[in-house]
């Protein structure tokens, strides 16, 4: 089956179209596309978790055994597509990315090949094996299924009502996501003049008017309110007219930080991006958390003891000075505690007065921009997890000396600090570290979503991306 069209066609009114316009799908084109997609995967998980499961029995070299009459391996496949169901790996949208279904069907895999190698006694490596090899052989069958029938049908279709600043970035940085579950079709809006719209506005198919026509025509999924403001009755009637259609109707803002992880602090000036921000968490969170804290701290710190003499031998050769640097920061609440990191500048790098770090900082040593680049300078910072004043996973903690300009600058800045500050985060992993007072406003956006959303499940995978900035190569995903 052909790729089914995502974006482009006919636009209604040529006056509208800053951009060409999509013509409408087939009536059905995108749930057949769908449909196909599931059964598709479920077909190929059966079929690859029974092979794996069976190459596994021969592996260890045992007859093929039955329980209630089924065959280990089948027992196995069925026992895979049961739990990549419930993990979500046959959602359409998760589909279309990839990414979206790596946690389900790395569970799938553990516990289907788990429960198959536990039955006939096979070996830990093996099975581990097997599992790796089965996630992989489900998530190329995804890729395959998004690239046969079209990642633009299988995600879910976006249709964003009014054009703004922030609709229109959102559209156009979307597709650079890693894993999109989202596409977005394009605009409705009532303005006639394209010089009105913002730079760079996507296909405008039509006006609010006609908005449940448009949105059914182009089997959309999703209805983007953009704009700010109370809505106009005609608007509203517009709206329920979709829900009737059987389409979600999400705000703007909303809909932003599910797909960038990131609240637009800098874009909305309503009270909107306070909600959800309570600190408090279950006391099974925070128990976990502080554990993995001690952890991972103590682990630290032990590194840190055995690198210590390298260091200080490289940095006396080329920098003479202390092994340490240790540096106020504003912590949980605003209150201020001593940073410990390895040296990376030379002695006395701030007699001018504190300035953020540059690209190129003529102050770095060069042992400086080896530890930075590989962040084993952040290792001693382990001691202030132990100590309580930081965690493993959190927002970056600020010099006071720039806190109190950037909480005139950003919007709800101050909020970060209703969590422990951490070694590394959301806005460390996705942005990098902010030189400039534009990237602070980013990585404040990433800070606020990981308050509202932050758990344990979230830490250890910010954990996991951080090793492989650190360690595989892999560059920071800038989302502006």
């Amino acid at each position: 089956m052909p790729a089914v069209p995502g974006v482009g066609g006919h636009a209604h009114d040529e006056e509208l179209a800053p951009a060409a316009a999509v013509a409408p799908l087939r009536p059905g084109a995108v749930r057949r596309a769908r449909f196909l997609a599931q059964a598709i995967s479920l077909c190929c998980d059966f079929g690859a978790a029974a092979a794996i499961a069976y190459a596994l029995v021969l592996l260890e070299g045992s007859t093929v055994p039955r329980y209630g009459g089924i065959p280990v391996h089948l027992l196995a496949a069925g026992v895979f597509v049961g739990f990549a169901w419930l993990g979500r790996a046959y959602e359409a949208r998760l589909i279309a990315s990839g990414y979206g279904v790596l946690r389900g069907v790395l569970v799938a895999a553990a516990a289907s090949l788990g429960l198959c190698g536990w039955l006939i006694g096979a070996g830990l490596g093996s099975s581990i094996g097997m599992i790796l090899f089965l996630s992989l052989a489900a998530l190329l069958v995804r890729e395959a299924c998004a690239r046969l029938l079209g990642a633009h049908a299988l995600a879910d279709r976006v249709i964003i009502l009014g054009i703004e600043e922030l609709s229109a970035a959102m559209a156009r940085t979307l597709p650079g996501v890693v894993g999109p579950t989202h596409h977005v079709i394009g605009f409705i809006d009532d303005r006639t003049d394209p010089r009105r719209y913002p730079r760079g506005t996507g296909a405008v198919l039509g006006r609010i008017a006609d908005a449940s026509r448009i949105a059914r025509e182009y089997q959309a999924d999703v209805v983007v309110v953009g704009i700010a403001g109370a809505l106009r009755p005609a608007i509203t009637e517009a709206l329920s007219q979709c829900i009737e259609e059987g389409m979600d109707i999400v705000r703007i803002a909303d809909f932003y930080t599910g797909c960038f992880q990131k609240v637009p602090v800098g874009q909305i000036s309503d009270a909107s991006t306070l909600y959800g921000l309570q600190p408090e968490r279950s006391a099974a969170y925070e128990l976990t958390k502080r554990g993995v804290d001690v952890v991972c701290g103590f682990a630290g710190v032990v590194i840190t003891a055995l690198m210590a003499p390298l260091v200080w031998i490289a940095n006396r050769i080329a920098s003479p000075g202390p092994l340490f640097y240790r540096q106020m920061r504003v912590g949980q609440h605003g209150q201020c505690f001593r940073l410990v990191k390895f040296r990376t500048m030379v002695l006395n790098a701030e007699e001018a007065g504190a300035r953020w770090s540059s690209q190129n900082d003529e102050r770095v040593t060069p042992v400086g921009r080896f530890l930075r680049k590989t962040h084993l300078d952040e290792l001693p910072q382990c001691w202030n997890v132990l100590r309580g004043d930081m965690s493993m996973v959190g927002p970056r903690p600020e010099r006071p000396e720039f806190c109190s300009r950037l909480e005139k600058e950003i919007p709800h800045f101050s909020l970060r600090h209703l969590v422990k500050p951490g070694i590394t985060g959301l806005a460390t992993v996705r942005n990098g570290y902010a030189n400039t007072l534009r990237e602070s406003l980013w990585k404040t956006e990433y800070d606020l979503y990981y308050v509202k959303h932050r758990s344990i499940w979230l830490d250890l995978w910010l954990m996991l991306e951080t090793f492989l900035v650190c360690f595989v190569g892999r560059r920071p995903q800038r989302v502006k």
